[in-house]
Parts: structure tokens; sequence; C-alpha cells
């Protein structure tokens, strides 16, 4: 068995997974990434974006790059508040958003396509001083639903905590499946 502990987790952690296809791209590749050409693809992009407010023509921006509609845009620092949330709108698109009630910064956020039911499941979304999530569940007619979130640990936070309130929240719910 290899031995892991010269690893830095920030750097290193869940590297195992082998069957995603999960990649930072430049402006210019993100047509090549993505698979319109099936039928039934399903498309997400994940942007930090440091403030919506601030960059958001620069999102509507990138978004015009790319050639055919996104099924889900995560987004993380939106840097919103409870009364800003309704504000950044795109086209197309329904957002739902988990913003920080106890200082600035910070906040997930998700825009997915207007043309799917979904529902926002507020029973794995929340928010606290080392982890900041958002989920959905998308319905499916004829498969399994789809969740898709937005994780988010903000910086200089203790990865152990992050990952002690992911996997035990990932657990409980879990349990809780009919």
């Amino acid at each position: 068995m290899a031995d892991f502990s010269e690893l830095d987790p920030d750097e290193n952690f869940l590297n195992l997974i082998t069957d995603s296809s999960s990649s930072y791209l430049t402006e210019d590749k993100l047509c090549e990434f993505f698979h319109f050409d099936k039928k039934d693809s399903f498309n997400a992009i994940h942007v930090n974006c440091r403030s919506l407010n601030k960059n958001f023509k620069a999102l509507e921006n990138l978004l015009t790059s790319v050639s055919q509609k996104l099924t889900v845009i995560a987004v993380s620092e939106t840097w919103l508040t409870d009364l800003s949330e309704d504000t950044f709108n795109l086209t197309g698109y329904s957002f739902v958003s988990k913003s920080r009630n106890n200082k600035l910064g910070g906040g997930v956020g998700l825009y997915i396509d207007c043309n799917l039911e979904y529902k926002h499941r507020l029973d794995i979304s929340f928010i606290n001083d080392f982890i900041e999530c958002i989920f959905v569940e998308i319905q499916q007619k004829n498969s399994a639903n789809i969740i898709v979130g937005c994780v988010y640990r903000p910086p200089n936070t203790d990865l152990s905590l992050f990952n002690h309130e992911f996997f035990i929240n990932s657990k409980q719910n879990e349990r809780k499946k009919p």
C-alpha cells in the first residue's frame, strides 16, 4: 500500500477518484471540453467568481464563448447577501444560492437550466466557518434524479474540520433515505 503521509491534503484530497473528467480549462478550450454533440449530456462548470457584483459581466462574457447552454453553472465566492441574491440573473437559468450571514464574502450558488425541474435540497445545503455548500436535485422522468452541488472551503480553514463536516453530513443523509 502506498504511503500518502507526505502528501499535502489541500493538493491531493480525493485525487484517487479516476472516473471523473473534471479539468481546469482556459476559455478557448471550453467548447472542446463539453459534449454538446450528445443529446442527453449533462454539462456543468464551476467558476470561483470572487464577487458576482464585480464579475457578473465577466461571467456572462465567459458563457458567450460556449456554443450551447450548460446544464448547471456552479459559482463560489458569490459575496452575496440575502438582499442581493435575486440581483444576478442569467437568461435561461434559475438561480439558487446560499449566502453567509455572519461575515462578508463567501457564498455559493447554482444556475440551473430553466427547462429542468429541480428541488433545492435544503437538508444538505449549509454554510459555517469552514464549509459552504448548496445542492439541488434535478428531476428525471425516465432515470434516477441527479443531485448536483457546489462545495467550497474558505481559505485558511482547517481541512480536517471541512472533511469531517462534509462526510458526517453525507453519512447522516444516507441514513435518512427511504
